[in-house]
């Protein structure tokens, strides 16, 4: 874990907030720095108390650490910043032309699957960012997925294509016909 912030940190709360849920999830620094595309140094100041994180990195590192809705809110609000808007609450039916709706709309992650042929892979110690591009038809290659890992995982993907790969090459061959009692 990193260092506990100083009583006087001005994001203190928040700072040992993001080392518990680092911790509860068994992650190193390297590891979440890697997964929200991050600098080490920055998470050190964010998780020692000193410097809050911008809106888009406290939100990555909501979905990093796949929080709940009440987790996530606390979590704003100890970064300073104003959950007012974020909140939907439950109203009587019939008020609801008299008081004024907030509104949260999530959109859900887009699911359909992006071909490339070209890649290009970026490294530091904190992991990888594979970034998917698409050549063809184009007069220069378009990036169509940026996808960042730690090493750990990497090795993950890396055994998982080497099996698939294998038992593609070795198990879609054409089918015989089962032999018969002769």
């Amino acid at each position: 874990m990193s260092n506990i912030p100083k009583p006087n940190t001005p994001y203190r709360d928040l700072g040992l907030h993001l080392q518990l849920l680092r911790s509860k999830h068994n992650r190193t620094i390297n590891e979440v720095c890697g997964a929200v595309e991050i600098d080490s140094k920055l998470l050190n100041k964010i998780e020692s108390g000193v410097e809050r994180p911008a809106e888009d990195l406290l939100e990555q590192l909501i979905n990093h650490y796949q929080m709940e809705d009440q987790d996530a809110l606390r979590l704003w609000s100890l970064a300073g910043y104003d959950t007012n808007d974020l909140l939907v609450e439950n109203v009587d039916p019939l008020l609801t032309d008299i008081i004024p709706k907030n509104i949260v709309m999530l959109l859900a992650l887009e699911q359909r699957t992006l071909y490339s042929d070209s890649l290009d892979i970026h490294y530091d110690a904190n992991g990888l960012v594979l970034n998917f591009k698409q050549v063809a038809g184009q007069p220069q290659a378009m990036s169509v997925a940026k996808l960042g890992m730690s090493y750990e995982q990497a090795n993950k993907v890396y055994e998982t294509l080497h099996r698939v790969l294998l038992r593609h090459k070795y198990l879609n061959g054409p089918k015989a016909l089962p032999r018969g009692d002769k």
